[in-house]
Formats: structure tokens, C-alpha cells, sequence
């Protein structure tokens, strides 16, 4: 069987999960909630919120690549993770989102994640999905 592995999405593709997927409970492993504050760490602090998206991609570089650098393998318990400028873009393209106010909680969620899922998707690729748990809400 020929099939693409990667880590995360470009965000532009537009590729679906493939349905049907197993997940916690098919495991038979306990919620997020029944483990969620012995499991959290402190929350890196949050960025502010970009006033365009080339600030945004700005502000996301030099959080996750330093100014000078433009690209980063990041080891994790699984394989390395290379970062690249080009592949921070997806990051600033949702506005509404605010994602680039998260740039700090990335390197701890891929060098130490509390979970790692394989998900596979529509065209047969393979993505893992780094999970980690802060404490603190979502803010935009």
C-alpha cells in the first residue's frame, strides 16, 4: 500500500478526515475532562492580535523561527517537524481565528505533547495531530 504520511496541513488544500475514524472512546481511554487539570501546564503567554495577516505571519516567524532563521526542525516524540516561513502562512490566513496569538504554544505542543494521533484523510494521506492541554480558556 502506497500512501503519503505527513505532519499537518498546508490549510489551503481542503482535505477531509476520512469518516469513520477511531477515536478516545473506541480505545477505551477517559475524556479530556476526567484528566484536563492533573495533565494541563501553564499556558505560554499569548501574543497580541496581529493587525493584518503579514504582521500576523511576522509576529508567528519570530515566535516559532527567530528573525533571522527560516526554518526550524523541531524534534518530537515521534519524528522531527520541519517549520518554514512558507509553512507558517496558513497560520495568519484566518483572521477571525486569531491564530498567530497561539504561536508560543506550538514548540511546547509538539517537543512535549500529551497525546499524538495519526488521522487519516480523504486523498490518503496521514497527518499527526500533536495534543497538549494549558490551562486557561480560548481568547480572541
Amino acid at each position: 500500500m502506497n500512501q503519503k504520511h505527513q505532519v499537518g496541513g498546508n490549510g489551503r488544500d481542503g482535505v477531509k478526515t476520512k469518516p469513520g475514524q477511531k477515536n478516545y472512546k473506541s480505545y477505551g481511554l477517559p475524556s479530556i475532562k476526567e484528566f484536563l487539570d492533573s495533565a494541563s501546564v501553564e499556558a505560554p503567554k499569548l501574543l497580541l492580535k496581529a493587525k493584518s495577516d503579514d504582521l500576523a505571519l511576522a509576529q508567528n516567524i519570530k515566535a516559532m523561527l527567530g528573525e533571522k532563521n527560516n526554518y526550524r526542525l523541531v524534534h518530537t516524540p515521534r519524528e522531527p517537524v520541519l517549520i518554514t516561513k512558507e509553512g507558517l502562512k496558513y497560520i495568519s490566513e484566518k483572521r477571525g481565528a486569531c491564530r498567530e496569538r497561539y504561536a508560543n504554544f506550538i514548540l511546547p505542543t509538539l517537543t512535549d505533547p500529551n497525546e499524538i494521533w495519526l488521522t487519516a484523510y480523504e486523498d490518503g494521506s496521514f497527518r499527526r495531530r500533536f495534543i497538549k492541554l494549558f490551562k486557561g480558556k480560548k481568547i480572541c
